[in-house]
């Protein structure tokens, strides 16, 4: 049975770091979220509560979304991965149909190197209308630049479209976390955009590098400036790369409130100007999305 997809009490460290779990009064749009079939969701949350960290949501798909967007979330991307073959296109449809009963989702797609790539790719970004497609190199078993998936590449460049990709080698190592032949991608679709997970964690400095040599690189925040990991990326990256760094928060597998890592960013003090690029205006440039009212959140006080 899942649990309720409401915040649990503040654990002790949490309030350790400063936390504020009401509601945002700013805008933000969250580029890294998950959701999937709830048979498949319960399956994930098991491998975390026995592998990484219990979740703190867990519930019917709906309902997570009415809990994000309770917290103040004004926009959100989300994603899925087919973990083995023959999953692909129900996911894609899936992500589809759960985009059009919640117009403030934006759904990306999922293709498994083992498929009929080039298919799906065309009924992905052709019918179903998906922003793009994410790739989860360890939990798919598959490096950035498998073969099977160069035609979805390929034709996500030709529409433009933008490609989320998890090949850090952070939360569990994997040899198909592989920097190098992500750089590969990167020179052979230029003009394809792709945004990585986690800042790259815990390769920061190398994913930063990546930046200033790649145009098409965008990276998330997703889990950094929790207070969570036992690692945080240099601040003067975020800076350096202020226009190419957005915001995400892989809700809903946390183990703290979703807002957390809002407020984080915000306890850096980038200045309201780089705040709102990461909180919202990059991401809105790159999944097309109008500029909201102006709006402040309260900084936390000392």
């Amino acid at each position: 049975m899942s649990r309720e997809a409401t915040p649990l009490e503040p654990t002790a460290d949490e309030l350790a770091v400063v936390v504020d779990e009401g509601p945002l009064n700013r805008p933000v749009i969250d580029l890294h979220t998950h959701l999937f079939p709830t048979p498949q969701f319960q399956a994930i949350w098991r491998h975390f509560d026995e592998h990484l960290w219990p979740v703190r949501y867990q519930g019917e798909t709906d309902q997570l979304v009415e809990t994000l967007l309770a917290s103040g979330i004004e926009r959100f991307a989300f994603s899925n991965y087919a973990h083995r073959p023959a999953l692909a296109r129900e996911l894609n449809h899936w992500s589809a149909d759960l985009a059009r009963r919640h117009p403030r989702a934006t759904a990306f797609g999922t293709f498994h190197p083992l498929d009929d790539v080039a298919g799906l790719a065309e009924e992905a970004f052709g019918p179903l209308g998906l922003a793009g497609f994410a790739v989860h190199c360890q939990a798919q078993r598959c490096y950035p630049d498998d073969p099977g998936l160069l035609p979805a590449y390929h034709l996500a460049e030709e529409l433009g479209k933008v490609c989320l990709m998890h090949c850090g080698r952070a939360p569990e190592s994997s040899p198909f976390a592989d920097a190098g032949r992500f750089e590969r991608l990167l020179r052979r679709y230029p003009r394809l955009t792709f945004v990585v997970a986690h800042l790259g964690a815990p390769d920061f400095d190398r994913y930063f590098d990546l930046l200033g040599v790649y145009e098409n690189l965008f990276l998330d925040t997703a889990m950094l400036f929790t207070g969570f990991q036992p690692w945080t990326p240099r601040v003067g990256g975020l800076i350096e790369h202020q226009d190419r760094i957005i915001y995400g928060s892989n809700y809903p597998n946390l183990p703290y409130h979703l807002t957390r890592g809002v407020h984080g960013l915000l306890a850096l003090e980038l200045g309201s100007g780089i705040e709102d690029k990461i909180l919202y205006s990059n991401a809105a440039r790159l999944l097309s999305i109008e500029p909201p009212p102006r709006r402040r959140i309260p900084r936390p006080q000392p």
